[in-house]
């Protein structure tokens, strides 16, 4: 049975976020801060050029000249949630230190750093060179400019390509968020490239000790951009009446979902939600395990980060997933996708387990808001001294 089903907020779970590695109210709040730093004459010049900048990041947004706390939470990308978000969820934690504007619409007046986000594919506002002018300005002005890279777009022809190519020869320094992305940057700028991996934002959920029901439910979520390879991976299951899905994606991705030609009636059942930060945690209670599977066909993903699989370690779930270049470090904490129609779900679900409880120890604290925020923070700081 399939069923479409956009999720409802329950009352006791109002608060979720709270909990979360995001913190603080859910109330608007304007980010305009007013530096406070303790007076230490031993702190190291890097050190005060950190909290003493002032950081204006360039982020798509319709409302661009409104952003508030609550706003950012909830955006769409998530390069502007993980990333964007977590450098402020930092400077909330120090009292405001750096400080930190976001949108496109600029005030250059003591702006350090300028910090060029995910530009996002609907250029028909001119984004594009809007943003390649603003990169110009700060050149002028002598504010250093980083940009942030958070997907293939030089190797693999998308809509943004166009914006990169010329992005890379104008900017200071780079950010990217994966080993792959930095090594194929590196053959094209000789400027120093960091790499800062997305944040997870959500906090550390005990795994189940038993399945959910009688029919283990697999969880899958994502952008709409990693449908062909989730319909790339459910094909590949054998025993597909042995279990329920669970897909959580953007409206568009829903669309190309109802459009496949997968029979979804092969499955016990299968539910769709629409994508939201509560959303995916509220249908994880009710899963069992994640699958990432990875289109065999394509090269879009190679530089994908670990932020799906970090997500499921903090989520609780035992996960299946196909083989990423940045996932081969945290190999022990997860399972082949391969090895899906194999495994008997009983006796995964208590060794999952223990690979998810050992993740949550080992892997987790380093992709904290607050930690992704603070190496953010170190980058942007030593970028002032380039």
């Amino acid at each position: 049975m399939t069923v479409f089903a956009p999720l409802q907020a329950a009352n006791e779970d109002q608060n979720i976020l709270k909990t979360q590695s995001w913190g603080g109210t859910e109330e608007s709040e304007r980010i305009n801060f007013i530096p406070r730093v303790e007076n230490n004459f031993f702190i190291k010049q890097w050190n005060r050029r950190k909290y003493l900048m002032r950081v204006h990041w360039l982020v798509a947004h319709p409302n661009s000249g409104n952003f508030n706390y609550a706003t950012l939470k909830q955006h769409n990308l998530a390069s502007v949630r993980l990333r964007a978000g977590a450098l402020l969820e930092y400077s909330r934690t120090k009292k405001g230190c750096p400080q930190i504007f976001f949108g496109e619409q600029i005030n250059w007046e003591g702006t350090d750093v300028l910090v060029i986000g995910k530009v996002g594919a609907d250029n028909r506002s001119g984004r594009f060179e809007k943003w390649l002018q603003a990169v110009k300005m700060a050149r002028s002005l002598g504010v250093r400019t980083v940009l942030d890279y958070t997907d293939d777009h030089l190797s693999v022809p998308t809509a943004m390509s166009e914006f990169y190519r010329e992005a890379i020869n104008l900017v200071d320094a780079f950010v990217a968020s994966s080993d792959y992305l930095r090594n194929d940057l590196s053959q094209r700028v000789k400027n120093k490239i960091s790499i800062i991996e997305d944040a997870v934002e959500y906090g550390l959920v005990p795994p189940k000790p038993k399945l959910v029901g009688e029919c283990p439910a697999l969880l899958w979520f994502g952008h709409s951009t990693n449908i062909p390879s989730l319909l790339d991976g459910l094909s590949r299951i054998k025993s597909k009446k042995s279990y329920s899905i669970n897909i959580i994606t953007n409206e568009f991705g829903l669309n190309m979902l109802s459009q496949s030609s997968l029979n979804w009636a092969d499955f016990n059942k299968v539910k769709f939600f629409v994508w939201s930060v509560d959303t995916v945690f509220k249908v994880a209670r009710t899963s069992d395990f994640v699958i990432i599977p990875s289109d065999k066909a394509g090269n879009s993903k190679r530089g994908v980060s670990k932020n799906r699989l970090v997500t499921s370690f903090c989520l609780g779930l035992p996960t299946f997933a196909d083989y990423f270049q940045s996932y081969s470090e945290f190999s022990e904490y997860f399972q082949d996708f391969e090895l899906l129609s194999k495994e008997n779900p009983l006796t995964f679900c208590e060794r999952g387990r223990v690979m998810v409880l050992q993740a949550q120890r080992v892997v987790c604290p380093s992709f904290s808001m607050v930690k992704i925020g603070e190496n953010w923070a170190d980058a942007l700081g030593a970028s002032t001294s380039l």
